[in-house]
């Protein structure tokens, strides 16, 4: 055995190390001992970066039998990413004890990539066997990730075990560990749990963090089996707790609540919620895209266009999903008053009209028997370089029926 001193290069702000000369079993180390953990620590860096598992897994097998301690946490880390891509659960649960037999330092992290991995690969017996052993460390954050990953497996069984230890005195609720139960039901999506699950610790809790009020917040705006009107009742109680208690409100909680209140089509309260962002923080183009799509979804053209205009104003280029929510909305126009507004903007700012908007007008002015006004259309198609397909020219086909041979228009 021997001790190595972790020192500060300050010339280079990477670790390096000092190995000292220790008397162990009367013994001192050698240079070839030590080339032996850089050689090490070299391959396994080596084999990781080309994901060379296998090789990695020989290189570990070959070095754990001679008696040294890695003096690099890097190969560790190496080595419980490299076995947890190949789901060998127990050679990362050697790696970690021999971490901690050698006394490099952890960080949670590092147990969780265990514990994680024990959850992927299902196996119940081993994650119970972390609870019992004394030596792994647990804290709320294991907490939280098993809780995560046993939602996403639909078990819930180990939040309500701990539900039921808290409630007994038997477990702390820091709010980590309350928020790691509700994570649990929301990875399954049992929104009635979740709710009665934060009934319960409400009383046991001297009150609820930031964060417990935002996944209350998702609770209740994805609970679809509570009625509108309550829905939109909860979501406002959520959002004046969290200001009554003196929590700032986060992006997270804005990007919450103007989704969900769009997706009740309470544009008042979306636009509300918008209005108090943009004065404590700036919108990015989620929120953005959040409400030109609920806006597109009912039709609400004109804010369609009015928000548009505040992207322009900050400076924002509408992206890909912006360019979906436009283009849907103007393929279920009815009459081209109702989207001409909007189609004229894009046209005006540049934005990319596609063709089965340009079709959805075309079909309007079909309907309309405005000759003159499809004409027009599809000679403006020409002059953009739209490409027209099959649906275009059906529609072009259909209107020509309608005409007779004389008519100028055929």
């Amino acid at each position: 055995m021997f001790a190595c001193r972790l020192i500060r290069n300050h010339r280079n702000p990477v670790n390096a190390f000092h190995l000292s000369y220790y008397k162990t079993n009367k013994k001192i180390i050698t240079r070839k001992q030590t080339t032996s953990h850089l050689d090490f620590c070299n391959k396994i860096q080596n084999f990781h970066e080309k994901n060379q598992h296998s090789l990695i897994l020989e290189t570990y097998r070959k070095y754990k039998q001679e008696p040294f301690i890695l003096p690099e946490k890097t190969a560790y880390t190496r080595l419980l990413d490299s076995f947890g891509t190949t789901g060998d659960c127990s050679l990362m649960k050697e790696v970690y004890l021999r971490m901690i037999s050698s006394k490099v330092p952890r960080t949670d992290e590092d147990f969780l990539r265990i514990i994680e991995n024990f959850a992927r690969m299902s196996d119940e017996d081993e994650l119970e066997a972390l609870f019992t052993d004394p030596d792994f460390e647990l804290n709320s954050r294991t907490y939280e990730s098993i809780f995560k990953y046993y939602g996403k497996m639909m078990d819930n069984k180990a939040a309500l075990a701990t539900i039921e230890e808290i409630q007994d005195g038997i477990v702390n609720p820091t709010p980590r560990l309350v928020c790691a139960i509700l994570l649990s039901f929301r990875e399954s999506r049992r929104w009635n749990k979740m709710k009665g699950s934060f009934s319960v610790l409400s009383k046991v809790i001297d009150q609820p963090n930031q964060l417990t009020l935002n996944m209350m917040i998702d609770c209740y705006g994805n609970d679809k089996k509570i009625p509108e009107p309550e829905r939109v009742d909860l979501l406002d109680r959520i959002a004046s707790m969290m200001k009554d208690l003196g929590y700032p409100m986060s992006r997270l909680t804005f990007e919450l609540l103007i989704d969900f209140y769009g997706e009740l089509g309470k544009f008042e309260k979306m636009e509300e919620s918008f209005e108090e962002m943009s004065r404590k923080m700036n919108p990015d183009i989620r929120i953005f895209n959040t409400m030109v799509y609920y806006y597109c979804k009912f039709m609400n053209l004109p804010n369609v266009v009015k928000t548009l205009e505040r992207m322009k104003a900050k400076e924002i280029v509408p992206d890909e999903d912006t360019l979906k929510s436009l283009t849907k909305s103007l393929q279920k126009i009815k009459n081209v008053e109702e989207g001409a507004a909007l189609f004229n903007y894009m046209k005006k700012e540049g934005i990319p009209v596609h063709v089965s908007s340009y079709n959805a007008f075309l079909d309007c002015y079909r309907k309309k028997g405005d000759k003159e006004g499809l004409v027009r259309l599809y000679e403006e198609m020409k002059e953009n370089h739209v490409l027209t397909d099959e649906v275009t020219f059906s529609i072009l086909y259909s209107a020509c029926r309608r005409s007779g041979r004389d008519d100028p228009f055929v």
